[in-house]
């Protein structure tokens, strides 16, 4: 799934953390406390154009998890914000090798329930739109 690192990539951009340090693909480790995490779930189906045989548009959905370390739900609501409305705001933007549309995210950011280790959650959850 090369659109989860072009996410991550965009996140890096976003000034968010730096990649397999603090920004995961896939995962979320037990470490450091303040870290980000792309994972993909389910999204739409791909859009086909006119009678073209292959998709001209998938619509992959993700979740960006983001970890604070313990008394910092300010700033990590603060964090999970920054990165919500970052990642509204890309459109028609080449990302690595593919073109995206847009990220549209689904909500405002919002709060999980704190981690095993009383670490604050916040979530964006999002669909982007790129060309197959």
């Amino acid at each position: 799934m090369s659109f989860m690192t072009d996410i991550a990539d965009l996140l890096v951009l976003a000034g968010a953390g730096a990649k397999a340090s603090t920004i995961f693909v896939g995962r979320m480790p037990d470490a450091p406390d303040e870290c980000v995490s792309v994972m993909p779930y389910q999204g739409l189906p791909a859009m086909y154009v006119q009678e073209q045989a292959t998709p001209a548009y998938q619509r992959p959905s993700f979740q960006v998890l983001i970890r604070g370390s313990r008394d910092s739900t300010l700033a990590t609501e603060a964090r999970a914000t920054a990165i919500h409305d970052y990642l509204a705001a890309v459109s028609n933007r080449l990302v690595n090798s593919t073109f995206y549309l847009a990220i549209r995210p689904n909500a405002p950011a919002f709060p999980l329930p704190r981690d095993g280790n009383d670490r604050d959650l916040w979530v964006v959850n999002a669909q982007a739109v790129h060309r197959s």
